[in-house]
């Protein structure tokens, strides 16, 4: 799940910029450069730029203009989809995805560390799937 130059890249599209950022450092400290995207016009102009060399989209799915975004990248390079799910409906829209990441809940008592740990074994999960 690399660019061509060796680092893996994620785009994050959410609405919420407390938990945009939280999830970005998460991904930093796993060792990817991330490209936070508040809304749909961001995202598709991140997608669409060469030099972001995506690898990863993290999408919330009830995003307006998520199918915007999804078409954006189909046409780039971006090979794994995460698609983002909230703890009480984890309702995904019907989009297709490697894998869904459950919102933390208020109420979610996992450290930041159990979400790097998490966030892991999902990208390892995606991996082993893509090579079968």
């Amino acid at each position: 799940m690399t660019s061509s130059s060796g680092v893996p890249t994620v785009l994050i599209v959410d609405e919420d910029i407390g938990f945009l950022w939280w999830l970005g450092e998460i991904f930093r400290e796993i060792g990817f450069k991330c490209f936070p995207a508040l809304n749909a016009a961001d995202a598709v102009g991140i997608a669409r730029t060469p030099a972001a060399n995506v690898t990863l989209l993290v999408l919330d799915p009830h995003l307006p203009g998520a199918q915007l975004v999804l078409d954006a990248v189909a046409r780039g390079s971006v090979p794994k989809i995460i698609l983002l799910a909230d703890q009480d409906s984890r309702n995904t829209s019907g989009f297709a995805a490697d894998a869904v990441l459950l919102r933390p809940s208020k109420a979610d008592s996992l450290s930041r560390s159990e979400w790097v740990m998490r966030i892991r074994k999902l990208l390892v999960k995606i991996d082993a799937r893509a090579a079968s």
